[in-house]
């Protein structure tokens, strides 16, 4: 019978591999010499977690990295950067550290922002052959992407940037959240436009974007919010692919550029109710991205969005808060 049990267990962990419970993605262009395992502090004790040094030709994570995790095309996913910087024992117990995130898809990028932070020190060490240096405590980053054979995530060192930048990407299956009952409308009052999809589906609550009309809104600390848009196609679908660029902007500060998908909807979207003449005019379908707002000490944070001054186009923008 124990024989019988083992043969299981092994023919288990054929089906089934490690890898697939492990969701540290080891970047492509990973060097080994740029390799560091941080002693950080757990609840379970201290623990070792791989970094990779932000060097000058950046890390690069493509999708046969995610692949080789176990993870599938088409999976949904929920990706967290963490980012580090070392203090010499000697040094301040703060340190400020920058880098540059591109993310790619078919080509065409739809992440493009500069990520500051300015941390304290932790209770993170280097490893006992390289001691001397304590790290800071992580900053984030949060992306919901979908996994599809072309995508590509790169961490670069920005121009004229001395100090030096630990990374490590976390990769989790994104399972459907649950939103929740509190609805976000901009900073004023503004009559909102209703969508509809095939006639039924009627959703209100959404906005109107230009270059000459941007939005704002007012989002609590610790909150994960999921910003969805749409292009407002006119009277009739064009055949060719279509994408449109929004700007975000964090309390004024330039959060990124997203570069977002214009591609017909497949489910007949339309606007049925708006004061702004659009009433009739086709729909694309929703492209959408996340934002975890940090905690920075302060009730709120305001969050622009807009359109580049030379565009033409007209967006409609919603926002919803996530559990």
């Amino acid at each position: 019978m124990k024989l019988i049990q083992l043969y299981k267990i092994v023919i288990l962990l054929i089906l089934f591999p490690v890898s697939l419970f492990c969701d540290a993605i080891k970047p492509n262009s990973a060097k080994n010499e740029n390799k560091i395992n941080l002693v950080i502090d757990t609840s379970k004790g201290k623990k070792q977690r791989a970094y990779y040094l932000v060097d000058d030709d950046g890390l690069l994570f493509k999708t046969k990295d995610f692949l080789k995790q176990g993870f599938r095309n088409g999976d949904r996913l929920n990706f967290q950067i963490m980012s580090r910087t070392y203090l010499a024992s000697s040094n301040d117990n703060r340190k400020k550290f920058q880098f540059h995130l591109i993310i790619k898809k078919k080509g065409q990028i739809i992440v493009d922002r500069e990520l500051t932070y300015n941390k304290k020190v932790s209770s993170a060490t280097s490893p006992e052959d390289k001691k001397g240096f304590s790290f800071t405590y992580s900053g984030y980053w949060f992306e919901d992407l979908k996994l599809t054979k072309d995508l590509e995530i790169y961490i670069k060192p920005i121009d004229g940037m001395e100090q030096k930048v630990y990374a490590r990407l976390i990769a989790r299956k994104n399972y459907k959240s649950t939103k929740t009952k509190k609805r976000i409308f901009p900073v004023d009052y503004q009559k909102n436009i209703t969508v509809s999809e095939s006639g039924k589906n009627q959703k209100r609550d959404w906005y109107l974007l230009t270059s000459d009309n941007k939005q704002q809104f007012k989002l609590d600390p610790n909150g994960r919010y999921q910003v969805l848009t749409r292009l407002v196609l006119g009277n009739k679908v064009l055949d060719e692919q279509q994408y449109y660029k929004l700007i975000a902007y964090e309390n004024n500060q330039k959060l990124g550029s997203y570069i977002m998908e214009g591609n017909p909807s497949l489910t007949n979207a339309i606007i049925e109710k708006s004061s702004k003449n659009l009433k009739g005019k086709l729909l694309s379908k929703y492209s959408s991205f996340f934002i975890s707002v940090p905690d920075n000490n302060e009730k709120y944070s305001y969050y622009t969005f807009k359109l580049p001054k030379e565009d033409d186009s007209k967006v409609l923008i919603k926002i919803l808060e996530y559990e």
